[in-house]
């Protein structure tokens, strides 16, 4: 088998075929091998697990199709990845005890096929999870990714350093978040960390009992258990956290091949302190560090399934009813990201977003509205929109010019709505010079409103919000039904230097208007970047019209039509449009994705048509990694 193993590894190198064609490489040899032989192929191609791989969402109904979990946890021939989905089972104990019935059938002697286990959105008592792995262990062998929230309410189950049986965790994984919900004291969260030793990548979100706050400079950790993570080179978890404490202290001594530290902290002082105290540590200079800001985190409120806190839980959710929801974080490019609810205290939010926008460091800005307590029909909509503190708070943001070193705005559709109907675009004159992509997308949980709202926004009013960005390069619209229009004169008209422009909606009435109002907008010979999702179908004609946009780079198109009609006409296309290198198109109908690239001018066209759940692994190879429009493809995958 060795032999076989090193013809694929050097046949898959990078420089002998285009990352396009690693799927179906990895389809054509994953038929003459077993799953064992199958892991060797990860050195040739990164993203071959995903290739041969299948998901398993456990779900509201899935305690009826265990069954059907069993079988795939058996399949020799792939390997299985399992996550909860919406708010998962909704049987006792949720899909932590699914999990159990199912690995019971394989118990003790037999494997499953399972790498990638997300458990997280439901919390474990520790006690069960670890009953649970010594009694499964050996059926869990190939386990490699794992995401988990773990609940230890009783702080004398593991507060003895000397007790014979020790913590345990799988030494297969490689990836694993971990949250710790509820009191851990420092000698069992200590003893836990021991058994995680081997892991590469993690992601620490622990609840300490005294973790209310960080001291000015950190302390020396207890020395009781000795750690070592050789193997970890991506840590991310809180500043002042014992974790981080022990990094202070031995540094490569216990951390030899760490790159990544993510620190979370909780206000602006903290991020100064942990800048400082990272730079007075000359162990740390290699090692690239971030920070984030967060506020408001003391509730869980994405993690059910708590019996044994759930009244801790819910006094967390009366105290922090009225506060709303800040998250700074500091990343490169740097990100504002504000999420507001409607019973906020204003003075509050007003006095904080005006603190950080006077930074004027950020390059993002995000701003997104909470769900509201209680039932909202469409009746109560406008109502609610016009008298949220997400509303009132952007008089203060766009109040004033922006920082010049804005060049991102992200904004709810709802937002869009409000600043139409209460006429501010003519009090915003001016302030947005220097935003170069703008993204308007609607809530998730308005989406079903929209529909009932009687007052919808036409393509002439928001031509008037955009006319506000005159340096607007790059324009994402999630429309659904906020904005009623028959085309895109307005928009076009607005945004006379438009490079790249991505449209998710079902407003405008056909693709073929949409290419031919592109193909007669002069302005717009310039585009380099096309994406349009809507339910309609195209016509062969229809690809014509893009043949007259002589800029055009990439084009994605998530449309009703099956592929086979785009298949036939595609190269047709690429010869006449010489400036196309890509070209994608998702069928939601078939489930099937067709990809079509060339590498340079006159070379040869690859292509391939893929399942749409392969679409993530592949972005993650393509040299145009950090491209917005590969961004937008991961986002309809």
């Amino acid at each position: 088998m060795s032999r076989v193993n090193e013809f694929i590894m050097y046949a898959c190198k990078p420089t002998q075929y285009p990352n396009i064609m690693q799927p179906v490489i990895a389809r054509t040899i994953s038929s003459y091998l077993s799953l064992r032989d199958c892991w060797t192929c990860q050195i040739a191609l990164p993203s071959w697990e995903f290739f041969v791989s299948s998901v398993f969402f456990l779900s509201h109904g899935s305690e009826h199709r265990l069954q059907e979990l069993i079988d795939q946890l058996g399949d020799t021939d792939k390997s299985t990845r399992v996550a909860i989905q919406g708010d998962g089972p909704t049987c006792p104990e949720g899909a932590f005890i699914l999990m159990k019935l199912a690995l019971d059938s394989f118990a003790p002697k037999r494997r499953t096929n399972l790498v990638s286990l997300d458990l997280q959105k439901h919390s474990i008592n520790f006690e069960d999870w670890e009953n649970m792995l010594r009694e499964r262990s050996f059926c869990l062998a190939q386990l490699d990714d794992l995401a988990l929230t773990l609940h230890h309410p009783d702080s004398s189950y593991l507060c003895n350093e000397q007790d014979p049986h020790p913590v345990l965790f799988l030494r297969s994984l490689t990836s694993l978040h971990l949250k710790l919900h509820c009191n851990w004291d420092s000698v069992c969260y200590l003893r836990l960390l021991r058994a995680l030793q081997n892991v590469r990548k993690m992601e620490l979100d622990e609840r300490l009992v005294d973790h209310h706050g960080i001291a000015e400079e950190p302390h020396t950790p207890p020395s009781m258990i000795v750690l070592y993570f050789n193997n970890l080179s991506v840590l991310r978890c809180y500043f002042g956290s014992l974790l981080f404490k022990y990094l202070l202290v031995s540094g490569k001594e216990i951390f030899p091949k760490l790159k990544n530290l993510h620190l979370d902290c909780l206000s602006e002082k903290d991020v100064h302190t942990a800048q400082r105290v990272v730079t007075d540590q000359k162990s740390l200079e290699d090692i690239q560090t971030d920070y984030s800001i967060v506020w408001d985190r003391g509730t869980d409120s994405d993690c059910s399934w708590c019996s044994q806190c759930d009244s801790a839980i819910k006094e967390a959710k009366e105290s922090t009813n009225f506060i709303s929801k800040i998250l700074h974080h500091r990343s490169s490019p740097p990100h504002l990201h504000l999420h507001l609810n409607a019973l906020g205290e204003e003075d509050n939010v007003n006095a904080t977003v005006v603190q950080l926008l006077t930074q004027s460091t950020y390059s993002i800005l995000s701003i997104e509205c909470c769900r509201p307590e209680g039932r909202l029909d469409g009746s109560l909509i406008v109502k609610y929109l016009r008298s949220s503190v997400c509303s009132r708070a952007c008089l203060h943001i766009f109040g004033r010019p922006l920082p010049p070193s804005l060049t991102e705005l992200r904004i709810s559709a709802e937002l869009c709505y409000n600043f139409i109907h209460t006429k501010w675009p003519a009090q915003l004159n001016g302030i947005a010079s220097g935003v170069r992509t703008l993204t308007i997308s609607p809530e998730r949980w308005l989406l079903p409103l929209w529909s009932s709202l009687g007052t919808p926004v036409t393509v002439r009013d928001l031509g008037q919000l955009l006319v506000l960005f005159p340096s607007l390069m790059t324009l994402t619209l999630c429309t659904r039904c906020l904005i009623r229009c028959r085309g895109l004169e307005d928009i076009l008209f607005a945004c006379s230097h438009l490079r790249r422009l991505y449209l998710h909606s079902r407003a405008f009435e056909s693709v073929h208007g949409l290419l031919v109002q592109l193909r007669l907008s002069k302005a717009h010979q310039r585009l380099e970047v096309l994406l349009f999702n809507c339910p309609y179908d195209i016509m062969r004609y229809d690809l014509a019209d893009v043949q007259n946009l002589p800029a055009l780079r990439y084009l994605l198109l998530r449309l009703g039509s099956s592929s086979q009609l785009v298949v036939a006409c595609v190269a047709d296309l690429f010869e006449r449009l010489s400036s196309l290198e890509w070209f994608v198109y998702i069928s939601p109908v078939q489930c099937r994705t067709f990809v079509c690239s060339r590498m340079s001018p006159g070379a040869t066209l690859e292509f391939v048509v893929l399942e749409t759940d392969k679409i993530p692994a592949l972005i993650q190879r393509l040299p145009q990694l950090n491209s917005v429009f590969w961004e937008r493809l991961l986002e309809l995958a």
